[in-house]
């Protein structure tokens, strides 16, 4: 397993969610 990889997939996917997150603030959860 990459390990630059996965950590690039990982910090691709939170940044994401914290875009997505930025874009439509909901609730809390």
């Amino acid at each position: 397993m990459n390990l630059v990889g996965a950590l690039g997939r990982s910090f691709f996917e939170f940044h994401n969610s914290f875009q997505k997150r930025r874009e439509k603030p909901k609730k809390k959860n």
